[in-house]
């Protein structure tokens, strides 16, 4: 008997979620006939892949690696699929999108313009940190990615991976209209920073990393009265109140925050678009590259059209 992509997808849900009931859920199939498919693909492959021994389903050493490959493998196949598909024309498809979180401030108006454009291609855009993305495009779970130039992830030479730099976000000091700084046009030195209070980016954000840094080279102890993760929420602090933040200047165009000139100013990385090599990517990621890559850098627009799945 041989093996089935059908058995592979099972085997990948119960990985995933290690409990045949939560997999089996996940998939809309009943228990019983999960756990007979994965039975089936032991006895074809002729080794243990799931260790049932525990009430949490785990895999065995060989199903690990069987796994690893697996995922390759059925990446691939849906890549194939999707270029299939969208062989003739741009009019469907679908691209998939990582993002580092404060990401999306940054394309939105090049990604809103692309679903004017091609709006039969649907962006589906999952937040993830860098390492993870990486490892998601490298596995063809994801079609693009965006985050920050960081050394020890940029893409060798080897990776199938090509990275292209995107403009250089400015980030600075954020205001509200509630706040005595709001319309202050001389520049803020770090010294005048240390008694106000700041709504931050949680420490596991790459941006957060780089504030830490600023204000280590100044000697600076900032007051992280609250510490969020998402940009939604720092805008909505900052704008009721009297908590600053530093974030991305573009969030000024709002209307109910400022950016205020600091100096030294804050700087930092820049920000990548990684893909899959172009042998390997579909006509519709390769056209959502083109439009990032020409981007004008329009204000930021939320994209409404786009469905945002949390990782």
């Amino acid at each position: 008997m041989s093996l089935t992509l059908r058995q592979l997808e099972y085997l990948l849900a119960v990985a995933e979620h290690r409990s045949f009931t939560r997999a089996a859920s996940a998939l809309y199939v009943s228990q019983p006939a999960l756990s007979q498919q994965l039975s089936q693909l032991e006895h074809t492959l002729q080794v243990k892949l799931l260790d049932r021994t525990s009430r949490e389903i785990r895999l065995t050493p060989a199903g690990r690696v069987y796994v690893e490959h697996a995922a390759r493998a059925l990446g691939e196949l849906q890549w194939a699929n999707r270029a299939l598909h969208e062989f003739e024309d741009l009019s469907r498809g679908e691209v998939r999108i990582g993002l580092i979180p404060p990401a999306l401030v940054l394309v939105g108006p090049a990604l809103v313009a692309f679903n004017d454009r091609y709006p039969g291609i649907k962006l589906t855009l999952l937040e993830k940190d860098l390492e993870d993305i990486h490892n998601a495009l490298s596995d063809g779970v994801l079609d693009l990615g965006i985050g920050f130039d960081r050394s020890e992830l940029r893409a060798g030479s080897d990776s199938g991976i090509d990275s292209n730099p995107l403009q250089r976000p400015s980030v600075g000091l954020l205001v509200g209209t509630q706040h005595p700084w709001f319309g202050r046009t001389r520049p803020v030195a770090p010294d005048e920073l240390a008694e106000q209070r700041f709504v931050l980016l949680s420490p596991r954000f790459a941006l957060r990393q780089y504030i830490d840094t600023y204000c280590g080279e100044h000697g600076l102890g900032l007051q992280a009265s609250m510490e969020v993760d998402s940009i939604a929420m720092i805008t909505q602090a900052v704008s009721d109140g009297h908590l600053c933040t530093f974030c991305f200047t573009a969030l000024a165009d709002r209307g109910d925050l400022t950016s205020v000139p600091m100096d030294p100013p804050l700087t930092t990385p820049r920000v990548l678009l990684l893909c899959r090599g172009r042998s390997t990517s579909t006509l519709a990621a390769r056209a959502v590259v083109a439009s990032l890559l020409d981007a004008d850098g329009a204000s930021y627009q939320a994209p409404a059209f786009v469905r945002i799945d949390s990782a």
